[in-house]
């Protein structure tokens, strides 16, 4: 892969993650949707937001944070999702995108080497 193609790559993977974060984030504000159902319904969006987190993120402390947001009453308001994304896209920019070119880089040389050409 050319240092063009991972670059691209990154940002594809950054933007998707960030809509995907915001969609996590709008599934737990949509509880109030209901009023009384409202909180209820986070017994339910708790583990799905978790999974959602862990899927995104591969972290199981971002995921838990999250089930605890979404479970507790009154934290829905609180973008977990995109904080997390904030912190690991914007503030550890630069150890996301060296983890991101490692793991590309490892996966492209097993590729070279059982599929020649």
């Amino acid at each position: 892969m050319t240092q063009q193609q991972i670059l691209a790559a990154y940002n594809r993977e950054k933007v998707f993650k960030l809509i995907a974060a915001i969609a996590i984030d709008l599934l737990g504000i949509l509880s109030y949707a209901v009023p009384v159902l409202g909180e209820l319904s986070d017994v339910f969006i708790a583990p799905l937001s978790a999974l959602l987190l862990y899927a995104l993120f591969g972290s199981a402390k971002i995921s838990m944070l999250g089930f605890a947001e979404e479970f507790f009453p009154f934290t829905d308001v609180l973008p977990t999702g995109t904080i997390f994304w904030f912190r690991r896209y914007v503030r550890n920019a630069h150890k996301t995108f060296e983890r991101f070119v490692q793991v590309k880089t490892d996966k492209h040389a097993v590729l070279n080497k059982y599929i020649p050409g």
